[in-house]
């Protein structure tokens, strides 16, 4: 087609189309693909059937794509080509029937093979599953079987092994803590049960002394406990700036005013030093500690409170009392731990206030720890400072 529009040659298919059928081409040829003149362009036209409605040709009535280029420079005429979509379809045609026939085979294969894969790959986890299933809070010694490989199904087996070693871990202090409280609740309530029987049975006035330090007693135990039990199932509250050093004064002050006065206790601070805490907890932690220390010391009790290094405070009690072995400065913070069980019966501890205190720290995000001492015990509380200083 020249660029006003006249035919100068038809050949081949369009030739039919052209002059048996009536085709007609854009008035204007279509803008090249690539905007520039000479490249290859395209138009969708639909090919009509034959003048008298017969259908003489495969590609009658259907939408084909004409290839396009312009000739001359500037543009004197347009090429259209007819690439014939029947080839294409014949090839794929002889193939349609396998894939027809073969498709349905080959999904049923794939699903087949996906099924067992994923059963093979999924057997670890079933049987990790029938495992946990057996387990009850009475018998939780059992374990799931760990696979060899190191894929992400044993990686789930390890940290569901280390998961039950805690809740064991947790079931097990639960029970002997149970035991212990109720071993502890036992003897005051049978002293108190004895004093009133004794009474009873002779007719005469109770000891209202005995009566009084046996009530006493079971206040502050039962008091522990459910400082105990609260700690555990509380979450911290809000932080505040709490000035340690102005704390430990407080409490030393508190013990100097008692009847009798005790003199034992003094201080050593640089000055303020504040932590991120809840001044009532941490009152409670170094209470505890000032108690323990009071209960051993003959002369003397310091309380240190320094900020070694930058973001750590350290507040240190140190008694001149008998101190405490090597082997049990760990066990001394268990819950109704005694080192000495006749000499802390004497002293009227019931071995709470050290365990208090750890969970007291370390819901702060401290440590409490008995430390080397030449003379003595020494008990170390490391806490973060306040960021607010």
């Amino acid at each position: 087609m020249d660029s006003h529009g006249r035919l100068l040659l038809v050949q081949q298919d369009l030739a039919y189309y052209v002059r048996d059928c009536g085709l007609k081409f854009p008035a204007s040829p279509p803008e090249d693909d690539f905007g520039a003149p000479g490249f290859t362009g395209h138009v969708r036209v639909r090919l009509p059937a034959s003048v008298n409605g017969e259908r003489r040709h495969q590609l009658d009535g259907r939408e084909v794509t004409l290839a396009t280029r312009t000739v001359g420079n500037p543009a004197k005429a347009t090429v259209y080509v007819l690439a014939s979509p029947l080839d294409a379809e014949n090839a794929v045609g002889a193939v349609d029937p396998w894939l027809i026939g073969g498709l349905p085979a080959a999904v049923l294969l794939v699903a087949a093979v996906a099924w067992i894969t994923a059963g093979r790959a999924l057997r670890p986890v079933e049987r990790m599953r029938a495992e946990l299933a057996r387990l009850t809070a009475a018998d939780p010694s059992g374990r799931v079987p760990q696979p060899r490989t190191r894929d992400e199904i044993g990686r789930l087996a390890v940290t569901m092994n280390a998961t039950l070693d805690r809740l064991a871990d947790a079931i097990d202090r639960q029970r002997r803590f149970v035991a212990d409280a109720a071993h502890e609740l036992r003897s005051p309530l049978a002293g108190l049960r004895s004093t009133v029987e004794v009474a009873l049975e002779h007719g005469e006035a109770a000891d209202l002394n005995a009566v009084k330090s046996t009530t006493e007693r079971l206040q502050h135990l039962t008091d522990d406990l459910l400082l105990l039990a609260r700690l555990e199932r509380t979450p911290p509250g809000n932080a505040e700036p709490v000035d340690v050093s102005e704390v430990a004064q407080e409490l030393v002050a508190e013990r100097r005013y008692r009847q009798p006065p005790d003199e034992r206790f003094a201080v050593v601070t640089d000055g303020p030093v504040p932590i991120a805490g809840r001044e009532r907890e941490l009152s409670r932690m170094l209470r505890n500690l000032l108690d323990n220390a009071s209960r051993y010391a003959r002369e003397r009790v310091v309380v240190l409170v320094s900020r070694p290094e930058p973001g750590l405070v350290r507040v240190e009690v140190r008694d001149d009392g008998p101190g405490i072995p090597e082997a049990d400065r760990e066990r001394v913070f268990e819950r109704f731990a005694r080192v000495d069980e006749a000499r802390d019966r004497g002293h009227g501890g019931a071995g709470l206030g050290l365990a208090i205190a750890r969970d007291i720290a370390v819901r702060h995000g401290g440590r409490l720890y008995a430390a080397d001492s030449a003379d003595g015990a020494r008990f170390v509380a490391e806490l973060p400072q306040s960021p607010r200083t």
